[in-house]
């Protein structure tokens, strides 16, 4: 029996998964060097474009209440969505070429590629250095131990609310 992407069986329309078959996200290459999508987070939905890193575990975006270091960023409004909850645990991050990220954490509903998850922790950042124009924040994909937080990435959270059929992602780079 063949599964359409809805879950359902074609011949009859009963759900043979609460689970979603797959979700796909056209990522933006820049540079070579690092690859950018839009994600939303909270309700209603605000937009981001966001460089997914699978060097990382940590999800951050500038909050609105980031001073000038933030730039011309989209910034997060927490108190422009209803399923904003805070947290206030200090973030603090920084990588290998200097750059950082720091400010506090909150969870709200993170969406990628059309797949929500709930109560998902994220980091909104205060003060930022070393990032372009290009993004505004940072999706990890690696495991949770590398979480500045111990917060359960985005991906996990998928796969422990039945979002997605197994805990495998992957990428595809078109020439």
């Amino acid at each position: 029996m063949k599964l359409s992407s809805s879950g359902q069986s074609n011949s009859q329309s009963t759900v043979v998964s609460s689970r979603t078959l797959s979700a796909s996200e056209n990522l933006i290459n820049e540079m070579n060097s690092y690859w950018i999508a839009t994600i939303s987070i909270g309700t209603p939905p605000q937009n981001f474009l966001i460089d997914f890193d699978t060097g990382s575990s940590d999800l951050w975006i500038p909050s609105i209440n980031c001073p000038s270091s933030c730039g011309n960023h989209s910034h997060y409004n927490a108190s422009a969505s209803s399923s904003y909850r805070a947290n206030g645990a200090h973030f603090f991050i920084s990588y290998g070429d200097v750059s950082y990220a720091g400010g506090h954490f909150d969870s709200d509903t993170v969406t990628v590629a059309g797949v929500s998850v709930v109560n998902q922790v994220f980091a909104e950042a205060v003060n930022m250095s070393g990032f372009n124009d290009a993004m505004d924040g940072l999706l990890g994909l690696a495991y949770q131990n590398l979480a500045v937080g111990h917060e359960a990435p985005v991906f996990y959270n998928m796969w422990a609310q039945g979002l997605i059929p197994l805990p495998i992602f992957s990428f595809y780079f078109n020439p």
